[in-house]
C-alpha cells in the first residue's frame, strides 16, 4: 500500500507493556510516516498510549517515549520524514535529536449542527451547495479511480486504498468523494471531478453528521489553490507539526 517498499511497524515498551509506536514506510535509508507519502491521512507518526498521573509526569514520559522511538529511527535510517496527527504537540523530542521541525494546516468543519455548518460556509460556497448531487448506488469504487486517475501522476498508493474499500464513497457520474471514518472524524482523503464537486463534499458532511460523526477534517490546506478552495466551507484551521532528519 506504498510508495515505497516495505510498511513497517515499531513498538515501543516500558517492560512488557506497549506504550507507544509509529507506523510508516521504508525502503533502503528511508523512512516515511505521514506527510506527502501518507498512508491513510496527511498524518500517520508517533503514536502514544493515553498516560495517567500528574501533567509533569504525564510530559516527562511522553518525552521519554518520543525520544527513544526517535533514537531508534535514527539508528536505522539516514532520511527519516514523520507527520504527526494534531493531538501531537510537544515537538521537543524532534529539536533535540536535530530534526527539522515543520509546522502544516488542515481545515476541520464541525458537522455536529448542520444549521451552523451551513451558517459557516462562505457566501459563494452556499450558492454552489444549492444542488444536490445524484449519488450511484452502490458506489463503484472502481469507476472513481477512473475519474481519479485521469486527474493525478501514476499513483500506486492512492488506488491500493480506493480499490480496497477500506473508506467510504460518495460518487456520482463526474464527480467522487472518498473518505476515512474514525469517530468523532471523517477524513476526506481523496476527491475528483469533471465539475464542481462542492455538492458532493457537503453531501458527505451531511451523511458522516447524520451517522453520528462530528467533525469532518478536510485534510491539508498546504497549497494556495487548494487552500482557497477548502477555506470556503468553513471550519477551524488546525495545525500539525513534522519533522525531517537528513544525515549527511
Amino acid at each position: 500500500l506504498s510508495l515505497y517498499d516495505k510498511p513497517i511497524f515499531y513498538g515501543c515498551f516500558d517492560r512488557l507493556n506497549l506504550v507507544g509506536g509509529i507506523g510508516g514506510n521504508a525502503k533502503e535509508s528511508s523512512f516515511v510516516s505521514g506527510g506527502p507519502s501518507h498512508t491513510y491521512t496527511q498524518y500517520s507518526g508517533l503514536i502514544l498510549k493515553e498516560l495517567s498521573g500528574k501533567y509533569a509526569h504525564r510530559i516527562s514520559t511522553a518525552l521519554d517515549i518520543k525520544s527513544s522511538i526517535l533514537e531508534y529511527l535514527k539508528s536505522k535510517y539516514s532520511h527519516i520524514s514523520i507527520y504527526n496527527h494534531p493531538s501531537i504537540r510537544d515537538m521537543r523530542s524532534f529539536k533535540w535529536l536535530d530534526f527539522q521541525v515543520d509546522i502544516r494546516y488542515t481545515m476541520v468543519v464541525d458537522i455536529s449542527d448542520l444549521a451552523a455548518t451551513w451558517n459557516g460556509f462562505e457566501g459563494q460556497m452556499r450558492y454552489r451547495l444549492k444542488t444536490e448531487p445524484e449519488l450511484h448506488s452502490p458506489s463503484s469504487y472502481e469507476s472513481f479511480w477512473e475519474l481519479y486517475r485521469m486527474q493525478v501522476e501514476d499513483e500506486p498508493l492512492a488506488k491500493s486504498i480506493i480499490l480496497s474499500q477500506v473508506g467510504r464513497l460518495w460518487h456520482t457520474s463526474n464527480t467522487g468523494v472518498f473518505c476515512i471514518e474514525d469517530e468523532p472524524f471523517t477524513y476526506f482523503l481523496f476527491g475528483a471531478s469533471e465539475g464542481d464537486n462542492c455538492p458532493t463534499i457537503y453531501r458527505a458532511m451531511k451523511d458522516s453528521s447524520w451517522d453520528g460523526f462530528r467533525a469532518f477534517d478536510l485534510c491539508g490546506v498546504n497549497m494556495a489553490n487548494i487552500a482557497r478552495y477548502k477555506t470556503g466551507f468553513g471550519g477551524e484551521l488546525v495545525d500539525y507539526f513534522g519533522g525531517t532528519l537528513i544525515k549527511r
